[in-house]
This record gives structure tokens, C-alpha cells and sequence, in this order.
């Protein structure tokens, strides 16, 4: 069986892409998704800037180029999971999605919003991840911040470490819609329990059912108004 992060990833790209035949994956990172979608039958190119050294699945041709150094034939469709909030330039990059898709093709994005978390949905965040680390279930080098932080000012501290600044779910629907994107959907919901759940996925059948019941919980909390929703899925199309 996936691990939790990828069912839930898939089960929103499947439906998204089923009609078309050509692929492109943007930021594939170890290249999971893109081996399931080949397996469906699509012919599947994935892109990373950093290729990691870790097995690959068969089906797919990898190349380790940016987006916007990478040239090739328009596909039928594209899919970014966990890697738009990072392209800068954010208008050329979108650009280049578009020049990478032919006319009505589909963009399918998965992402996250900076800007989405309150201070009681950082918190039971921040709550929960370092109770995983105390336990030896999340990797240390991946903890930014202490317990004394305010939440929200941990989060803010955790997401300036990057070279460029990330985008706001809101900068990127609007680059999208700017950009020669038609919006089909979009919508929000889970996404922290994809960090929470890091260094862990599927290793035990225990390990899979706790980033299961963290899932199920944030999930849960935001239907009762509790948590904001993090998580950012977008369907467009190409005009």
C-alpha cells in the first residue's frame, strides 16, 4: 500500500490527468508519484533541479534540469506537487509551465499555503512535531525553533530559510490566474501531517498508521473550524 502523503496526492491527481497521455512532473523529487502515474499507462518525463540518489521506478525519464532551463516538446499536462511556493521568478516560472503545456492542457498543483497557518493550528503543529522528535520519529535536523516560540513567529522563522522567499497561496493563484491560466479548482485542506509524517513514511505498518492518525486528526479539526487549512490544490487550464 502508498504511504498516507502519496494515497492522498495521487487521489487527487489521477482524476486530474486520466484523460491525457503525456506528463511532465515538476520538482519530482524521488520520483513515487511519477512511477505511479507510468504504471497507469502515461508517458511520464520528471524534472527535478536536484536528482536525489535513491532508486528510481522504471517508466519514467528523469532529468535533473530547472524548470527554466528545461526545453522540450509541449505535454498534455503538467503536475507540481510541494514546488510552485518555491519557483522564482514566480511570473517566468509560470510562464514556463505554460509553454510546457499545449493549448487546454492541465496543470495540476499541490502545494501549501505560507500564509494559511493561525496561531493554534502552528501551535498543534509545533506541538505534535516535537513530541515526535522527543520520540525519535522525526529527524532532528529538520526541527527549526524551541518550544518557548510563539508558534506563529516559528513558523515564520522556519520558512525564511531558503535562498529566494516563498510564494503566498495567494501570489500563486494570482501568477496563475495572470499568467494564461483558466482556474478550474480550487480548494483547501490538510497538509501539515505531509511534514509531520517526514523521515517516516510506510517504514513499519505502527510508523504508517501514526502519519495516518495525524492525518485523520488535522483533517478532522479542520472540519470543525478548529485548524486553517494549509493545503493548496489548484486544476487549471492552459488558455
Amino acid at each position: 500500500m502508498l504511504p498516507i502523503h502519496l494515497r492522498e496526492t495521487h487521489a487527487f491527481v489521477r482524476p486530474a490527468v486520466a484523460r491525457h497521455h503525456r506528463i511532465l512532473e515538476v520538482g519530482c523529487g524521488e520520483g513515487a508519484l511519477a512511477g505511479q502515474l507510468a504504471a497507469e499507462g502515461h508517458d511520464v518525463v520528471a524534472i527535478d533541479a536536484r536528482l536525489r540518489d535513491t532508486p528510481r521506478p522504471p517508466g519514467v525519464r528523469f532529468e535533473q534540469v530547472p524548470l527554466l532551463r528545461f526545453a522540450s516538446q509541449p505535454f498534455d499536462a503538467l503536475v507540481a506537487v510541494a514546488v510552485l511556493h518555491h519557483l522564482s521568478p514566480l511570473d517566468a516560472s509560470v510562464a514556463k509551465l505554460r509553454e510546457l503545456l499545449v493549448p487546454g492542457g492541465t496543470l495540476v498543483v499541490d502545494d501549501f499555503d505560507l500564509a494559511a497557518p493561525d496561531a493554534p493550528t502552528a501551535r498543534w503543529y509545533y506541538d505534535a512535531q516535537d513530541l515526535l522528535a522527543a520520540g525519535g520519529h522525526f529527524p532532528p535536523e529538520a526541527v527549526h525553533g524551541t518550544p518557548d516560540e510563539a508558534p506563529l513567529e516559528r513558523w515564520r522563522h522556519e520558512h525564511l530559510h531558503h535562498d529566494e522567499p516563498l510564494h503566498t497561496g495567494d501570489d500563486m493563484v494570482s501568477a496563475l490566474r495572470d499568467g494564461g491560466f483558466e482556474l478550474q479548482h480550487v480548494t483547501r485542506g490538510p497538509y501539515l501531517f505531509r511534514y509531520l509524517a517526514r523521515g517516516h513514511h510506510g517504514h513499519t505498518p505502527a510508523q504508517e498508521r501514526m502519519a495516518e492518525y495525524i492525518f485523520a486528526t488535522e483533517r478532522q479539526r479542520i472540519a470543525e473550524g478548529v485548524f486553517k487549512p494549509v493545503g493548496l490544490r489548484i486544476v487549471a487550464q492552459r488558455r
